[in-house]
């Protein structure tokens, strides 16, 4: 009786640590538009993907590409060095594109990925250093 506790106790505890035992989590990709490249996985628990929190992201992107594409699609004014990490004015690891807020990184998805925000930030702005690499060798001016 006593061995079975003890398992018990074990198997508990491995479930709620490792989060299956809480809730399931779901993710939903999130791309760079325009390109292709993956920015990052939108993770999320229950059954409806964040479609307004993707969205706002897109917009956010999209606002920056589309202020270089009026200003002349010059492949040098928009390039991979555009996309920086830092904290927002609430003090939250952020990335961003030209002084743009892109995606701020929460608890959740640092948790997760098992990193610290600070990590997981910066993993998230290789993978857009990427996407705007790739949307400016698509759309720049020739």
């Amino acid at each position: 009786m006593k061995a079975a506790k003890v398992l018990l106790l074990v198997v508990s505890f491995l479930l709620l640590t490792s989060g299956l035992g809480l809730a399931q989590v779901n993710s939903y990709p999130v791309d760079v538009p325009g390109t292709n490249v993956h920015f990052f996985l939108m993770r999320y628990e229950g059954a409806t993907p964040p479609y307004a929190a993707i969205q706002t992201i897109w917009e956010r992107i999209g606002t920056v590409f589309h202020e270089w594409s009026l200003a002349g699609r010059d492949p040098e004014a928009l390039t991979a060095h555009d996309v920086t990490v830092g904290k927002t004015e609430a003090g939250q690891m952020a990335v961003w594109l030209k002084g743009h807020l892109i995606v701020t990184i929460d608890d959740f998805h640092a948790r997760y990925n098992r990193a610290t925000p600070e990590q997981l930030a910066e993993k998230w702005a290789v993978n857009l250093r990427e996407g705007v690499t790739a949307f400016v060798e698509i759309n720049e001016r020739k």
